[in-house]
């Protein structure tokens, strides 16, 4: 069960997920990107691995690594 999870995350979730920072949210994303030394990004979930199945990831991560040009 854990290899198609896996790949939903890796072929579905995230590419949605970036599509949806590229597309939607570029400006405002920018705008941290700018000031991203002054800003703490806090989430419910800490899971900020892709692999690690036994925890939901984290959207701060997820906005983090964009914003840090890391996705």
């Amino acid at each position: 069960m854990t290899a198609p999870y896996l790949n939903a995350r890796k072929k579905i979730y995230l590419p949605c997920y970036r599509w949806v920072l590229e597309n939607n949210l570029k400006a405002q994303l920018d705008i941290l990107r700018d000031i991203s030394l002054d800003v703490v990004l806090l989430d419910y979930e800490t899971n900020a691995d892709i692999e690690n199945l036994t925890k939901p990831l984290s959207h701060a991560s997820l906005i983090a690594k964009w914003v840090r040009n890391q996705w």
